[in-house]
């Protein structure tokens, strides 16, 4: 039986071991006269012994000094079952810590006058069963069953509501806002990134232990999080011919003309590993001989996973008919990716006028 390592209770563990490890003595000595190392050495001694007392599957611990990690360790196993030894970077379940998220992003929907705490939730479409009229500050609240109002009673489910009401009032997906109200704003401290180390850390987990499939979601939630459109300067050109969107094992054509010599600048993005391309283009003049193709040796790594590749050239045509080409293997495609996405949301191939 798999078993995930509770994060909260890990925190909770974490504060009071370090509370108690730095303010008490040991025999003659006290905690100061000790050196960094062996100060270290008695606190992972004493995490490991308490994660066993409480048999506490797994956590992990840091200690941050001057705004630097100079200490961090994981203890236990992050796969209970498959002996997998939680470290540093094992990432653990939020679980109901992304409500400080759902209710940041509904107050602010209050604030700007699309949602009432007073709203019927029926209004949003969702369907309860209750003794009296359920609003949206009775699901906020966890005061919703019974009679509405009346009775604290805490349901996860019924709080999971409140996403059709974000929904329904601003038009837009929660993760979604969730990239534009609190992401994108701090996009230039650490904090974004650490729930993009958590996702990939989680995936890796996943695929490590033959699960990947489980971890087919939170593929999908990065590429809706983290994905960008295409580079501004190269929307701006004329587009001469693309091919977007390839799913799994597809072979497309789109044919193209051009009138006299041109300079063209070709982006593509594809699948591939070291000397071979699996989803990849090119450009055939009129008699199918290929005039460029993605090599992989001229790609660039295009972010997410490794084999996403990535190419951005100019070269010149001379007049003539051409077909544009795009063809994919059975795995790894536009919104059905087995990895992680590229940083751009976009694959195939597009041709623009330079």
């Amino acid at each position: 039986m798999k078993v995930k390592a509770p994060g909260l209770l890990a925190l909770i563990v974490i504060v009071a071991v370090l509370g108690q490890t730095f303010v008490t003595a040991t025999g003659a000595k006290t905690m100061e006269e000790l050196s960094e190392s062996a100060r270290i050495a008695r606190l992972e001694t004493q995490l490991e012994s308490l994660r066993q007392d409480l048999k506490i599957p797994a956590y992990s611990a840091a200690i941050v000094k001057d705004q630097k990690v100079i200490w961090a360790k994981g203890f236990g196993y992050a796969d209970v079952e498959n002996k997998i030894p939680a470290t540093e970077h094992t990432a653990y379940h939020l679980a109901s810590l992304t409500k400080t998220f759902a209710s940041t992003i509904l107050m602010q929907l209050i604030q700007d006058g699309k949602v009432k705490l007073d709203d019927p939730v029926s209004k949003y479409g969702i369907v309860l069963e209750s003794d009296g009229v359920i609003r949206v500050r009775h699901l906020f609240s966890h005061t919703s069953e019974g009679n509405p109002g009346e009775r604290y009673s805490y349901n996860g489910n019924r709080f999971a509501e409140l996403d059709k009401v974000i929904q329904r009032a601003s038009g837009k997906s929660f993760a979604e806002l969730l990239i534009a109200n609190i992401l994108d704003p701090l996009a230039s401290k650490p904090y974004a990134d650490i729930y993009r180390t958590d996702l990939v850390t989680k995936l890796r987990i996943y695929q490590s232990v033959g699960r990947a499939n489980d971890g087919l979601p939170l593929v999908k939630l990065y590429g809706e999080l983290y994905s960008k459109p295409m580079p501004a300067d190269l929307v701006k050109l004329p587009l001469v011919a693309q091919i977007v969107e390839v799913l799994d094992n597809e072979d497309k054509t789109v044919p193209f003309t051009l009138t006299s010599n041109q300079g063209v600048r070709i982006f593509a993005i594809g699948e591939g590993q070291p000397g071979e391309m699996f989803d990849y283009g090119w450009i055939e003049d009129d008699k199918g001989s290929r005039v460029w193709e993605m090599k992989e040796p001229q790609t660039t790594h295009a972010g997410g996973a490794g084999k996403n590749r990535q190419v951005d050239v100019v070269i010149t045509l001379p007049a003539g008919n051409y077909k544009l080409r795009y063809k994919s293997d059975d795995s790894h495609a536009f919104d059905h990716w087995n990895s992680l996405p590229p940083d751009i949301n976009f694959w195939g191939i597009a041709v623009y006028k330079k």
